[in-house]
């Protein structure tokens, strides 16, 4: 999924919410599975909003007949923490 905007190295990256709405709908479209895994998507390096984030993957996900779960750096085990925090988890 691609929902950032304008990624460079001397300004913050923007999340763009139409983009992640598009990306989840997709999924909606596309996934046959039980279950959807996923980090914080958007709120990290992307300076996303995740209480808008949240709304946008209940409204695009809820009505699947799947569980949805969000990962969290501190629901990992602490040897897995420090690799996710230098790369995409925040």
């Amino acid at each position: 999924m691609l929902a950032q905007d304008n990624v460079t190295p001397n300004r913050k990256p923007r999340l763009c919410y139409s983009a992640l709405r598009d990306c989840l709908q997709w999924v909606r479209a596309n996934y046959s599975s039980s279950r959807i895994v996923m980090p914080l998507i958007g709120s990290g390096i992307a300076g996303g909003d995740y209480r808008i984030i949240e709304k946008l993957i209940a409204k695009c996900l809820g009505s699947l007949d799947v569980n949805v779960y969000v990962l969290r750096v501190s629901d990992l085990p602490e040897s897995m923490r420090g690799v996710l925090q230098d790369g995409a988890v925040h």
